[in-house]
């Protein structure tokens, strides 16, 4: 048999001899966690696969002098395994028909879940192939993400309201068990789930990603950094070994991260009629009290830190870390995101409604009652339709002859008429007047005769079309930046400008280059709308700067 090394926590259910792969002699194991072949007497495995990685299982007819069964992975490939075992008159068979059985109870036990909402955004670009090509344009070729482009879409089909909607597992990284590979080795498994549940309940980590991975660092040395944090392990180790770490990249984001969310939803939580002064000398513990202040705020004359106990400093650490993953939890379900001006309204109204609430009493309001004239119409349909001239029946009968009279003259000078087709105008006068006054004429020259489609064709129609949309969407997510009135939205500023500037090398070289050269004219608008965005951002950075000078300037 193989002399082969099992990972820890996995458990053998099935070891099977007599199986051939790949026209070689060997042993088929099935575990709780993956299928692995090797060859006799060998200390590796010459294949292995997990579960989850398996889309289905072939198995060869009844018939068949050959007892195989054919796994297909997600990737396209195949692997596939004779059963050779002949001590006994079916054998092979019935071995193999055991393989097949547990095979699709595990396949479908570790088959992954699907995504509803990825499912209707997939149906919406099938069913729309402007909205499809759009994609091609600016999400495949790399210049917004996908999260960008999906982020303002009001035409996503969503799910119903009355349906539930899956959170985030409290327990998420609390079963996150890694597994012993050796003395000093551990192994993490990671599934798009679980990804995704570590991205909503740690946005600076989803942003450190998206940041540095594949750019700056590979997927397995980000995750392995990430474990490695001590943001990943809930700051258990403050105050002793922790504190003399080395500080990494995704735990000092994180941390100010952690900080800046804390600081918005203290702000949403503001009282201004609760100012109670600051009962305790401990800073640590001190929470405002309705003013929104943060211990750095507090006059270290007035209330001097304590010096508190490592035991203490790391209860109140992990209380806090408690009370954030519970934030972020209801966060997640938020649908919408609020910008800063939003909230800024809001809490004015909330101040102003709580002020009057507390200062003024219905009860000893004075009532004022007005008094309201009644109208008194006495004809209902002249008020409705306004004044009209009362006719008498005489009068309505001559109008009825004069119009007769009339009527009878036309007729006799039509029957009188006669055409004098010699004194028109020459079909050549005509011909050059009419060419004069048409849309692209000496007399009427700002516009085109019959549009895009008739000038340039179908085809150029097409190509315009295609590269104005995807600018458009680019531009709409640029403008919606200002005015930037927060950090999330100066970095999508300057982000958004780097995507222009990109599409503006790449994408508009090309468009230039497939348009031909007489309607080169077609490009000017969308390079005079390229370039205001550009230059409104070089104003806003040049604007920044000099207030940025400005505050730093010694007095």
């Amino acid at each position: 048999m193989a002399a082969v090394e099992w990972e820890s926590g996995e458990e053998l259910i099935v070891e099977l001899p007599f199986v051939r792969h790949s026209k070689k002699d060997g042993v088929l194991y099935l575990t709780n966690q993956r299928m692995a072949w090797a060859e006799y007497s060998a200390k590796e495995f010459k294949f292995q696969c997990g579960y989850s990685n398996m889309k289905s299982q072939r198995i060869s007819p009844e018939t068949s002098s050959k007892v195989q069964l054919q796994i297909v992975l997600y990737d396209g490939s195949t692997a596939t395994f004779h059963f050779t075992n002949i001590s006994a008159d079916g054998i092979a068979l019935q071995e193999r028909n055991t393989v097949k059985d547990m095979l699709a109870k595990f396949i479908q036990h570790h088959k992954p879940k699907p995504n509803k909402e990825l499912e209707e955004k997939t149906k919406l670009l099938n069913s729309d192939p402007s909205l499809y090509q759009l994609y091609k344009d600016i999400v495949v070729s790399g210049i917004l993400t996908a999260e960008e482009f999906w982020a303002n879409k009001q035409t996503v089909t969503k799910t119903s309201s009355d349906e539930q909607k899956t959170g985030i597992s409290p327990a998420t990284m609390a079963e996150l068990q890694p597994q012993v590979n050796g003395a000093n080795a551990v192994k993490y498994t990671l599934t798009p789930e679980i990804m995704r549940a570590i991205f909503k309940t740690y946005p600076a980590v989803e942003r450190i990603h998206a940041e540095n991975v594949p750019d700056k660092m590979s997927e397995e040395d980000f995750w392995r950094q990430f474990f490695d944090s001590h943001y990943f392990h809930c700051d258990r180790m403050r105050g002793t070994g922790s504190s003399k770490r080395k500080a990494d990249l995704i735990s000092q984001s994180a941390e100010k991260d952690e900080t800046e969310q804390l600081a918005e939803s203290l702000k949403e939580c503001i009282n201004p009629l609760l100012d109670l002064t600051v009962q305790s000398t401990e800073v640590e513990t001190y929470e405002g009290y309705g003013t929104g202040l943060f211990p750095s705020l507090v006059s270290s004359s007035s209330h001097p830190p304590p010096s508190s106990s490592s035991s203490t400093s790391g209860s109140k650490s992990l209380i806090r870390r408690f009370n954030h993953q519970s934030m972020m939890i209801l966060k997640s379900r938020t649908k919408d995101q609020v910008t800063s001006t939003e909230l800024e309204t809001g809490n004015a109204e909330k101040k102003a409604k709580l002020l009057r609430e507390t200062v003024e009493n219905s009860e000893l309001a004075r009532v004022t009652e007005s008094s309201v004239v009644g109208l008194t119409i006495s004809n209902s349909e002249r008020y409705c339709h306004g004044p009209t001239i009362v006719q008498t029946t005489d009068s309505g009968s001559d109008a009825a002859e004069g119009r007769h009279h009339a009527l009878e003259a036309f007729q006799q000078q039509l029957s009188q008429w006669n055409a004098n087709l010699s004194n028109v105008m020459s079909s050549e006068d005509a011909c050059h007047a009419l060419a004069n006054l048409s849309p692209g004429g000496v007399l009427n020259p700002a516009q085109h005769a019959g549009g895009t489609q008739y000038v340039a064709g179908a085809s150029v129609e097409e190509l315009v079309k295609r590269q104005h949309c995807a600018l458009a969407e680019l531009l709409r997510h640029f403008w919606m930046c200002f005015p930037a009135t927060s950090k999330f939205l100066e970095e999508k500023a300057t982000r958004m400008a780097a995507c222009l500037q990109s599409f503006r090398d790449s994408k508009m070289m090309e468009f230039k280059e497939k348009l031909p050269v007489e309607h080169h004219q077609l490009s000017e608008h969308l390079d005079d709308m390229l370039q205001a965005a550009l230059d409104k951002y070089s104003t806003w950075q040049a604007r920044k700067l000099a207030n940025k000078s400005r505050t730093q300037k010694p007095s």
